[in-house]
């Protein structure tokens, strides 16, 4: 019996460069609005306006860093927030040394990192977790600006932030990940462990 194996190790559909990623804001909870779970906020450093970005409620003012939706190729810009609870302009977002965010809370709602309320402008590192209090909570974690593209069948491509055919759940790039290597591993003609 022949056997193949799917690992981490860059074996699968995608082993190709090393892709260019920064620190991003990742929403985990969002109380008027769940749907937006899974979204992102991407500073990119080398397009960052020379104020920061501003992220709130609304799209007037400010240079806005949009939420997005990211799948295999593409990042999907989302409509603005509509909660009243968080201001037009909420925070300010700037990219800071070694791969850090400052974020500055520009609006009324308070701002808690790791449980704490912040009053001035803050470093951020990966794997904080910022809240909007009552409203929005967001993870700091590094995140490709463009996750790789590769072709998945329609039964692994399913509505952002629900389950595809087979059980997985997941917008991140290792659920993706774990998705190309599935697909990768469906097409072998021999057992496979995974």
């Amino acid at each position: 019996m022949e056997t193949a194996s799917v690992s981490s190790e860059g074996h699968g559909p995608h082993p190709g460069p090393r892709v260019r990623e920064c620190a991003a804001l990742v929403v985990v909870w969002s109380s008027e609005e769940p749907a937006r779970i899974g979204e992102i906020m991407l500073p990119d450093p080398e397009l960052e306006p020379r104020a920061g970005w501003v992220f709130g409620r609304g799209d007037e003012g400010g240079v806005r860093l949009p939420l997005l939706r990211q799948r295999p190729g593409t990042n999907h810009a989302t409509p603005p927030l509509t909660s009243s609870k968080i201001s037009r302009e909420q925070l300010r977002i700037r990219t800071g040394p070694a791969g850090s965010l400052m974020i500055e809370n520009i609006g009324r709602r308070k701002l808690l990192l790791d449980g704490r309320e912040v009053t001035r402008p803050v470093h951020v590192r990966e794997g904080a977790v910022l809240e909007l209090r009552g409203c929005l909570m967001l993870l700091v974690a590094r995140r490709p600006i463009e996750l790789p593209r590769f072709e998945l069948p329609p039964e692994l491509q399913p509505a952002f932030g629900c389950a595809d055919d087979f059980g997985v759940v997941g917008e991140s790039p290792p659920a993706w990940a774990l998705r190309g290597r599935l697909w990768f591993a469906a097409q072998r003609d021999v057992h496979v462990l995974v």
